[in-house]
């Protein structure tokens, strides 16, 4: 079976210093990572991971919630969101994204790799249930 492959996108340097040695731990690829929303959407196009952990408050011309769009509509990659805070979503977007989840960013292992595991399978499993209704 290969590698899982996540695309971390993330600002801040120690942190993903830090989430990259949990997920290696975990057996996951994490090589690729992006700080900023454009960069996030070219990664996801060139490392074409199985999953993006991304920060909900980048800021720039995409922010998160559009690069998250993006890489869900371009690519089909499921998105689970960290959060400093545990409290979800910004209520500022008119237009949400279909997230996998939020993890807060002060996360246990077991929860990291939970989260993932979850976010692998419902997308599977939503992948499934779309090809039987289309060849119905």
């Amino acid at each position: 079976m290969s590698t899982i492959k996540i695309l971390v996108v993330e600002d801040e340097g120690a942190f993903v210093q830090r989430l990259q040695n949990k997920l290696r731990t975990l057996g996951y690829d994490s090589s690729a990572t992006a700080s900023s929303g454009e960069e996030a959407i070219h990664k996801a196009a060139e490392n074409h991971p199985d999953l993006v952990l991304m920060d909900i408050r980048l800021e720039g011309s995409v922010d998160s919630l559009k690069a998250a769009r993006q890489i869900q509509e371009r690519f089909g990659i499921p998105v689970i969101y960290l959060t400093d805070d545990g409290l979800g979503y910004p209520s500022l977007d008119p237009e949400p994204t279909e997230s996998f989840g939020c993890i807060c960013k002060s996360f246990e292992e077991e929860a990291l790799h939970l989260s993932i595991e979850t976010t692998l399978y419902r997308h599977k499993m939503e992948k499934l249930r779309k090809f039987f209704v289309m060849t119905g």
